[in-house]
């Protein structure tokens, strides 16, 4: 069985940065399960053709690879961009973003 920290570890990877400072600041997991109530917007995407995008990128080789890799950050980075002008504050994990409401006061 793992330890807290190794645990905390283990799920660093799909965990938003809030709740990983809430973790470190509280010392480590908590005894019993408990939720956090913000107000806050989930945005899913589906891009319409992405397998087979990213099979031909794959073909193209690393070029093909760094192109679409440029393309879906200035994608994101828009979509970002027009979230936080409607003074949203995006925390992001590998796995997620998620935007917070009470950040832009």
């Amino acid at each position: 069985m793992l330890d807290g920290p190794s645990r905390i570890a283990t799920f660093a990877a799909y965990l938003p940065q809030a709740v990983l400072q809430s973790l470190a600041l509280s010392g480590g997991l908590p005894e019993e399960a408990h939720g956090d109530a913000f107000p806050a917007a989930l945005l899913l995407l589906d891009i319409t053709g992405f397998t087979a995008l990213t099979d031909a990128a794959v073909r193209a080789g690393a070029a093909g690879t760094e192109r679409l890799a440029r393309s879906l950050n200035a994608f994101f980075g828009r979509i970002i961009e027009i979230v936080a002008g409607a003074g949203w504050r995006s925390r992001r994990s590998r796995a997620s973003w998620t935007w917070k409401a009470s950040a832009c006061r």
